[in-house]
């Protein structure tokens, strides 16, 4: 729509705020929409959202790896704490008062 009326308003900026208004959000919003087609078509240079979507993705799978090794540390950490518990613990101590 916002392409469409370029021909009115040769600005962008000019064709983002006649247009905003009567789709019902802020120029602001309408812009980074218009430039989020445009660099998804080839138009402008930067990130698609498909590639967007692999990197957040790529980066989830490392950070994911990353806390592995921190998990398998706490996880063993707490097994060596419950079986030193479990170790100590005498069920007939306990029941006999002692």
């Amino acid at each position: 729509m916002v392409q469409e009326h370029l021909g009115e308003y040769p600005p962008l900026w000019a064709a983002v705020e006649s247009i905003a208004p009567k789709i019902g959000c802020v120029p602001q919003t309408l812009l980074q929409w218009v430039k989020r087609v445009e660099v998804d078509a080839g138009v402008r240079e930067g990130v698609t959202a498909s590639g967007a979507q692999r990197l957040k993705r790529c980066a989830q799978v490392h950070r994911d790896e990353a806390l592995v090794p921190q998990i398998q540390h706490v996880w063993q950490a707490n097994m060596q704490v419950t079986w030193r518990s479990w170790s100590t613990y005498s069920p007939v101590a306990s029941w006999a008062g002692g």
